[in-house]
Parts: structure tokens; sequence; C-alpha cells
């Protein structure tokens, strides 16, 4: 049996397909754009240019910038508006984990423990989880779900999905998805994405799994197929596993979901009759150092695909381009740890590590003052 592709214009043979691609890479210049943030008591607080940007979130109010340790900003959207500090820790052991988007309002993680609005801080802060929890589980992602739920996935432990409770909190006991039962691929996971038929995507270091209410599926396994007499005698094994390596980030490409893996990019179209394959895009060959520290990807609104790693990539599939923003083009720090395009303007809103916050049009790529 075999699959067509229109794309390639020739056949395919069922199994796990792999496409390499060999890339054209192009660097281009991109400067840094400082922020000095004066607040209303006239004290002077910013984005200092060697922060770690570790989470953006885009309201209409403006972008809701997460620093590792400096506190968490908003900066204005509204014209002579001031940049604030919207928070600070209060001492070392007070951590701000992540921004999250909850019924159109940003609340901030703080400890595992509690949900912080940000806006109406007048608001009481929501309850996360126990302190057991917190202290016990090492998170590694964290999703604020469509349906109200709330997803983290963990070091060592699998998958945890929490119910809001009847105060609109997350104190309940939260359901578990293991390795146990063959739920998971690994209890190692990386990622969690959210694409746009609801369906939640876990990338674990051996591979994907999905989410649909309820129901987990394990694609880093070899789907179960009926042996017949002849097979089990001669030994013959069923098909292999969609994809068995590391899950570091994962994005939706139109009928497609990209993922990455340690050094490579891959490709599984979503329709039923063709996810057995796998579309690999091998960029080894025409980067100027490794792709390692993988951390996020992001399709703008042109299609092209972003990688933020320890280098800035912009890849589009389509016609087959790459082109790297390393640290020969301006980029400071010790790589890209987080991305963020705002589709009205135009503009990609880099964050790094160690290396302050950027800000780029989409086309030319040059400096934009504030």
């Amino acid at each position: 049996m075999f699959f067509h592709t229109s794309s390639w214009g020739r056949k395919l043979q069922v199994g796990v397909l792999l496409m390499i691609f060999a890339l054209s890479g192009q660097s281009q210049s991109l400067e840094s754009v400082a922020f000095s943030l004066t607040l209303p008591d006239g004290q002077t607080a910013g984005i200092q240019q060697r922060s770690s940007i570790t989470n953006l979130v885009q309201q209409p109010e403006g972008l809701y910038v997460l620093t590792e340790s400096d506190g968490c900003y908003l900066l204005s959207s509204q014209s002579g508006q001031q940049h604030k500090l919207l928070a600070q820790p209060t001492d070392r052991r007070e951590k701000f984990n992540r921004l999250i988007k909850k019924n159109k309002e940003v609340h901030l993680l703080v400890n595992y423990q509690s949900l912080r609005p940000l806006v109406e801080k007048e608001k009481e802060p929501l309850a996360f989880t126990s302190s057991f929890f917190a202290k016990t589980v090492h998170p590694t992602s964290i999703h604020y779900a469509d349906d109200g739920r709330i997803v983290v996935g963990s070091l060592e432990d699998g998958l945890f999905l929490f119910e809001p409770d009847e105060y609109g909190g997350y104190s309940n006991v939260p359901e578990r998805f293991s390795t146990a039962g063959q739920q998971l691929p690994s209890n190692i996971v990386h990622t969690i994405y959210e694409d746009q038929r609801g369906v939640i995507w876990i990338g674990t270091d051996r591979g994907l799994a999905t989410l649909t209410n309820d129901t987990i599926y394990n694609l880093g396994m070899a789907p179960p197929v009926k042996q017949n007499w002849w097979q089990r005698f001669w030994g013959v094994e069923g098909p292999p596993p969609l994809y068995n390596g590391p899950v570091k980030a994962i994005a939706e490409w139109g009928d497609s979901i990209v993922f990455a893996g340690d050094e490579a990019l891959y490709r599984i179209p979503t329709r039923p009759d063709s996810l057995s394959l796998v579309y690999e895009y091998d960029l080894s060959e025409r980067l100027p150092e490794p792709l390692t520290n993988i951390q996020q990807l992001m399709v703008d609104f042109n299609g092209d695909l972003w990688v933020a790693a320890n280098q800035l990539l912009r890849f589009n599939i389509t016609r087959n381009e790459l082109r790297i923003f390393g640290r020969e083009t301006g980029i400071r720090g010790q790589g890209i740890s987080t991305l963020l395009e705002d589709v009205e303007l135009g503009e990609i809103w880099i964050g790094t590590q160690r290396g302050g916050l950027y800000r780029m049009s989409n086309d030319p790529y040059s400096r934009i003052g504030h």
C-alpha cells in the first residue's frame, strides 16, 4: 500500500518516512532594544540588558514580561502610558513560575501554590496545588487549557491534570498520567501544546502523546496489530512507533504538527490516513553551531517556523529557506528562551537567557525604538 503526497509529487511507502532537506543558511542583522522604565512614583526600574526573560503574554493593555529574578513588567500599548513593574519577589524564597491567561486575565503563578491576579490586584489569589505537590514534583511545563483545566508536565512523575474547584482555584487532587499502563511514552515531560482543535500534545523524552477530554493516546508506542500464525511463528514484528525520541517543543503548522527533537525538526500530518508519516528536517549541516537547548517553536502569521534555542532560526518549510540569527547578528545572552508575535504590528518579541528583551519587525529586520 502507498500514500501519495502532492507536495513532493511522488508516492511514499507506508511506515516512517524521513525526508531530509539541505537548507541554505543566511544571516541577518538584529539590534537590541534596551528598555528604561520609570515608574509613577519616580523610582526607576527596568528590564536589564542581562535579564533572563522566561515568559511573554500579550493583552490589549500591553505586553506582560516575566523575568527570572527581577519580577513581572507590563509594557503599555497605550502611547504616553508609563510602563509598570507589576510584581517583584519579596525574598529569595518567592519564585514567579509562569504567566497564565485565565478568563482573559493574566495571573502570576507563584511557588506553584497560588495564582495571583495582575490586573485587578484587589482580588484574592486563587489556590493552586498543595505544598506537598510544590515541594515534591518538579514541573517542567504548565498549560492553561481552553476548557479551564491546567495541565502540568513534570521532570520524573509524568503528567498532572487539574480541574477547577468550586472557588475557581485548583486545589483538588489532580489526575495523573504516567508510563503505568503505557499511558505515556516517558515520565519525563518536556513540553505541552494545545492545537486549534483542542487536542493537547505532550512531548516526552521518548515520543508524543495526546490528551483529548479524559482520553490519552500514547504515540510513542507501535500501533497494536493482531498477528496471524505465520507472523508469530517467524517472529515478524509490527510497524514501528510514530517517533520515540525526545520532543522538546511543539507547534501547529497548517494541518500538521511540527516538533523538535535534540538536533532536528519533525513534521507529522494530523490527518488520520497519514498520521504514520514523519518528515525530518535536518538543519545541522547549515548551522554555524549545533542546535541545542531548544525552548520553543512558533509559527508566525506568514507560516514561517521560528525556533528558539541556543540560536534563533526562521525556517520556511514550503520554500525550504532558513535564516539564522546568532550571536554575530547582535543577539546577546546564552540563548533564546521565549518568542511572541504581535500580529497586528507585524513584530516579533524575543526573550533571551541573560541577554534581555528584543523586538524586531517582520520585514525588514531593523531596530524599533520604544
